[in-house]
């Protein structure tokens, strides 16, 4: 199912005090492992200065280990916890729209829209397809999934194995860049956690493009080989 956004129940809560977006400013000032916090700030605009201030009023705290929120004053805590327990429970069409969206990618579906919403998905996935439309048909939401047969014919595969390459492409040169970065040796830190995560993440290439392969008849060696090149780098530091 969906999951409610701590930071967007804090967020409109704090929204919901209306207080208008063009005197006030609302954003995020901390994101870690252990909380998220918010700022709502009157903004202070200077004469003949193209520059403005920032006056903080309040900020939201959510701690991730509790799942609970708090205000740091006094100022509307009343009105922005009230807020918060009734945003916590709403499923927004943004968390809608990741769910569904890492839903189809874990099941090695492509976007086949830049703007988004539209996807390719193998036809191997279509009982995960018929789940998930029954997932967001039970949110009573407005929220809709629905699915479209792909005439399985020389241009239809044209067009999906370049979608499949477009995006392949782009997540292999994000691996190439994140494994450069927590294989550094001078970064220091990196936890083992974080290097089995990216093994893991290999695998998953190498399941879409074995699926892609045999659904396109594309050659994937190239692709595979780049994938163990940067497995290898990530193994080696998790054995030094």
């Amino acid at each position: 199912m969906p999951k409610v956004e701590a930071s967007g129940a804090i967020r409109k809560s704090l929204e919901s005090l209306g207080l208008g977006s063009t005197d006030y400013d609302i954003r995020k000032v901390r994101s870690d492992d252990e909380v998220l916090v918010y700022q709502l700030a009157e903004v202070i605009r200077y004469e003949n200065v193209n520059e403005v201030g920032l006056k903080k009023i309040q900020a939201m705290v959510y701690d991730r280990a509790s799942k609970t929120a708090r205000c740091e004053t006094d100022l509307y805590r009343h009105d922005l916890m009230q807020a918060f327990e009734l945003y916590k429970e709403q499923i927004t069409a943004s968390e809608v729209r990741k769910f569904v969206s890492d839903t189809i990618l874990a099941a090695h579906g492509v976007l086949a829209h830049p703007t988004g919403g539209v996807y390719f998905v193998p036809v191997q996935s279509h009982r995960m397809l018929e789940g998930l439309e029954h997932v967001i048909d039970s949110l009573h939401n407005d929220s809709f999934v629905f699915s479209l047969g792909v005439v399985d014919h020389a241009k239809s595969k044209k067009n999906m194995l370049r979608v499949f390459l477009d995006e392949i492409t782009s997540e292999m040169e994000a691996l190439e860049e994140d494994v450069a970065d927590v294989t550094n040796p001078e970064r220091k830190g990196v936890r083992e956690s974080t290097l089995k995560r990216r093994v893991q993440e290999f695998k998953r290439v190498r399941a879409k493009a074995q699926t892609y392969a045999d659904l396109l008849h594309f050659r994937q060696e190239d692709l595979l080989k780049k994938v163990g090149e940067l497995e290898g780098k990530v193994k080696r530091a998790l054995d030094s």
